[in-house]
């Protein structure tokens, strides 16, 4: 049981049965370090950077867009109303990405390394991060 009452929880049995990580950029955190040789975060410092700080936006900003809900399975087609605050927050998910892609692409460039598309070229913990945004987005298209 998390001693916040919240999840997620990771408990760290390897290292001590009595470890209980909970928050989800702590648990992110602790994988990486952890596991060494799965990229978690970008190799290059100044992307790590720059993934570190939109992971930590998206995790403690935004509190309008949390009250969207992220149902993975249902899908609302109607009319949602938005207030300022929420147009606010998505202008400013768009801009993190926009930046994200742009100094990646620039960034990856200059390294000589394969840029697969993800917002720090490689999958890690920014995108997994950014995942419940796009789930809002997909939930509440009005198309």
């Amino acid at each position: 049981m998390s001693p916040t009452g919240l999840v997620p929880l990771l408990q760290a049995p390897a290292m001590d049965p009595n470890i209980y990580i909970s928050d989800s950029l702590s648990i992110c955190e602790f994988l990486a370090e952890s596991n060494p040789n799965i990229p978690l975060w970008p190799k290059d410092r100044q992307l790590r950077a720059l993934a570190r700080s939109a992971a930590a936006e998206i995790h403690s900003g935004f509190s309008e867009l949390r009250t969207y809900d992220t149902n993975f399975v249902g899908k609302y087609t109607g009319n949602v109303p938005i207030t300022a605050q929420g147009l606010k927050d998505i202008k400013r998910v768009l801009q993190l990405w926009d930046n994200a892609r742009k100094t990646t692409i620039t960034r990856m460039k200059e390294l000589g390394e394969v840029d697969e598309g993800f917002l720090f070229g490689n999958f890690g913990i920014a995108d997994a991060f950014f995942w419940p945004v796009l789930w809002v987005r997909r939930n509440y298209s009005r198309k």
